[in-house]
């Protein structure tokens, strides 16, 4: 059953899953921002972005991953993984997109371990993990939703959607409206010098 929360609750939501990673013995807790483009979730998110123990990435791979941070990872320097817009790793190729799902659900959940490619090779005697924090608009959602299913990828993170309620989207269309009345805004900043280049 839906219920509608303010936006200081879904402070509240990620402040305690963003702790979840301090806790000794048990494993983050991940989250999944649903909502539409536009509703506020990277500006949600970025709030959190200053706090120890989070990586904070716009796109990521899994080599991208182990080669900079799984020493970091490894060691519990970092808890959690907070990608703003899942869109930009999903924008990749199916292969890449593939093994960025994959790697990731075994980093949510059992953890990983030892890690030989060909291009890359990391020895590690215990398997370790972190959380996941990331962003996606509802119709992106959809469209994966089955395939994500399928893997166990979305049984590991806690969904959290919202979206404005009729009142809010009226009341931001006012706003908007009244702002086409008002003159426009003339600044006092001096114009910028040309800078000259010497060749």
């Amino acid at each position: 059953m839906s219920k509608l929360v303010a936006l200081t609750e879904l402070y509240e939501i990620l402040n305690l899953v963003f702790l979840s990673g301090r806790l000794e013995g048990d494993r983050p807790l991940s989250a999944l921002l649903i909502a539409p483009v536009e509703a506020g979730k990277t500006s949600l998110l970025s709030s959190f972005s200053v706090n120890n123990g989070i990586l904070w990435a716009t796109d990521l791979s899994p080599w991208g991953i182990m080669q900079h941070y799984g020493k970091k990872l490894a060691a519990g320097e970092l808890q959690h993984i907070v990608i703003p817009d899942l869109l930009v790793p999903l924008s990749h190729g199916w292969e890449q997109r593939g093994a960025f799902i994959a790697f990731m659900n075994g980093l949510l959940e059992e953890g990983v371990g030892k890690i030989i490619t060909f291009m890359f090779h990391l020895k590690i005697t215990t398997p370790f993990g972190c959380g996941l924090v990331t962003c996606i608009p509802p119709k992106i959602l959809n469209d994966h939703r089955r395939r994500w299913t399928d893997v166990g990828f979305l049984s590991r993170l806690m969904p959290i959607s919202w979206q404005y309620s009729p009142e809010t989207i009226q009341g931001v269309g006012e706003y908007l409206q009244a702002l086409r009345h008002h003159r426009p805004y003339k600044t006092t900043l001096a114009p910028r010098e040309r800078s000259t280049i010497s060749l």
